[in-house]
This record gives structure tokens, C-alpha cells and sequence, in this order.
């Protein structure tokens, strides 16, 4: 089957499309780094990946410090909110550099962003409160629970995320990975139990 000359033009078009985005986003993601930078002009920069929904990437870069040589190599990694591009981590490893730590990333996030949601409204219907007023309740430097929102969190998405790459690895987790994964829902069920029994660490705020 033959492609008509119009057919031709379309491919041609979305080829050309595609590589200017490419295009772009590179040019986004070293001007974000560079901004990190104290001598940004000095920069060299090596291999880029980006991951396949286009929402994190690495780079790797040196440039010049501040005695005027340079430090050697390092890897950013930066994250795509919205339409922005931010950096998480200017020294970074390749072992987040990957298509299967991007998505575990992304399976992080998404939990985080549920919990946040789940315990706001918990807190909201335990105390009484409207669900921007909870931001008090886990203020991190005076918030009554924000032990319990931090504890909860941090449990549920790390759990999430082993979880995640013991089921798409291809490998299973490691012993060590595994038995992190079985501390977390220890840790994970202790602080889900205080937020059922409405009791315990935020009963002081009520």
C-alpha cells in the first residue's frame, strides 16, 4: 500500500514537529540547570533521558566552581510541572535514570497527592473544620498532626512504590527492598490505625 504525496507531507510535518519539541524541551531542561549553576557559561553537557510521558528527565553536566575548575560530572534530575521544568536534584545518581525509577517516581507522587488528600478530609470531618483550616493541623513546625500526616505519607508511598517495582522489575525486589517493604507497612498500619480511632497524636488539637 502506497502513501499518496499528501500522506507524504503529513509524515514529513509530524517528523519535523516532533523534533522541534525535542528540541525545545532540551533547551528548557539545560536552561533550568544552568540557572543552578555558579558559572553557568562554563557548563558541558552529556547525555539527556527523558522519561516516556515527558514529565521527568535526567541530564548529566559540569561546569566550573567556585576555585574556577572543574568539579566533574554530575546527573540533575528535574521534574515537568505543568509546562515548567524544575530541577529536584542537582547531584543525582543513574540509578533514577531509568525508565522503571521514572514511573516508580511517578507512583510516589501520586500517593503522596492521595494521602494529602485522604487525611485532610479525615481531618476535616474529626475536627470539625474546613478542609483549608487543616492546613494548620499539619504544619510542620506546630501542626498537631503533622506526625501523623508525614508518617502516614511517607509510609503509604514508599510502600506504593516497592510495590510498583516488585510487580514490573521483571526481578522481584531485592531481600533488603523487601524487608524495607514490610517495615513500611508496619509503620503504615500504626499510623492508619490512629487516624481511624480518631485518637493519639492529634486528640491534643481537638
Amino acid at each position: 500500500m502506497e502513501l499518496s504525496r499528501l500522506s507524504w507531507q503529513v509524515v514529513i510535518l509530524i517528523v519535523v514537529l516532533s523534533f522541534m519539541v525535542g528540541c525545545g524541551e532540551e533547551s528548557d531542561i539545560k536552561d533550568v540547570v544552568k540557572r543552578n549553576l555558579i558559572d553557568p557559561d562554563s557548563v558541558r553537557f552529556g547525555d539527556l533521558i527523558v522519561s516516556d510521558n515527558g514529565k521527568r528527565a535526567c541530564i548529566i553536566w559540569n561546569s566550573k566552581n567556585r576555585m574556577g575548575g572543574y568539579g566533574g560530572e554530575e546527573i540533575a534530575e528535574l521534574v515537568k510541572k505543568g509546562d515548567i521544568w524544575e530541577v529536584e536534584n542537582m547531584e543525582g545518581g543513574d540509578y533514577n535514570c531509568n525508565q522503571l525509577a521514572f514511573e516508580v517516581a511517578d507512583v510516589k507522587e501520586e500517593s503522596r497527592n492521595k494521602s494529602d488528600i485522604y487525611i485532610r478530609s479525615e481531618l476535616s470531618r474529626i475536627f470539625s473544620v474546613s478542609i483549608e483550616k487543616t492546613i494548620d493541623l499539619i504544619n510542620p513546625y506546630k501542626g498537631a498532626c503533622w506526625d501523623l500526616y508525614s508518617g502516614y505519607s511517607i509510609a503509604k508511598e514508599n510502600i506504593d512504590a516497592l510495590e510498583y517495582e516488585r510487580d514490573n522489575s521483571g526481578v522481584g525486589l531485592s531481600d533488603y527492598k523487601d524487608e524495607r517493604l514490610q517495615e513500611y507497612k508496619k509503620e503504615f498500619e500504626h499510623y492508619d490505625s490512629y487516624l481511624k480511632s480518631e485518637s493519639g497524636i492529634c486528640r491534643i488539637a481537638k
